[in-house]
């Protein structure tokens, strides 16, 4: 299991270096296509965090890493939706609810399906400790996502009545 991991790391880090070289070559007036390798920079060190491949202060790096480029990106294009999800969840992977919940509406606003945001400001209700929150964002799920979905046992126990 360790070799996998470690082997996924390296890919990781692989692609973070491709990335961090062509950043680098590219020019002042290639603005756009700098927005878009910052965004992929980021989603490389969310996967780091995401797949508990960083620990303690290196995740605390990682995370602050995938933080930079994706303000980075959002200076480009500010109403990115998956930027603005994607600062969400590092937010609330940092346990900053208040951060997180602002993103996630922000990404919601910009287009990201509710379906998609409504978990994730669920999380951020359950720990704010709001539990009528958790029921009311898991409430807006489709029938078919909460029932058919890996939410459906979490969408059972908060239906009101449970």
């Amino acid at each position: 299991a360790y070799s996998m991991l470690d082997g996924k790391e390296r890919v990781i880090f692989d692609r973070i270096k491709a990335l961090d070289g062509k950043l680098a070559e590219l020019g002042p007036s290639a603005e756009k296509e700098r927005g878009f390798i910052r965004l992929r920079l980021a989603q490389e060190y969310w996967e780091l965090a995401y797949l508990g491949l960083a620990h303690g202060k290196v995740l605390l790096h990682v995370l602050s890493q995938a933080e930079e480029h994706l303000k980075a990106a959002l200076a480009v294009n500010p109403t990115e939706p998956g930027a603005l999800l994607l600062l969400g969840r590092v937010h609330l992977k940092r346990g900053d609810a208040e951060d997180a919940a602002a993103c996630f509406r922000k990404a919601r606003d910009a287009g990201m399906p509710g379906e998609v945001v409504a978990p994730y400001l669920a999380e951020v209700a359950f720990m704010s400790r709001d539990f009528q929150g958790v029921r009311r964002h898991l409430g807006q799920l489709s029938t078919s996502a909460a029932t058919k979905s890996p939410m459906a046992e979490v969408v059972q126990f908060w239906e009101p009545g449970n």
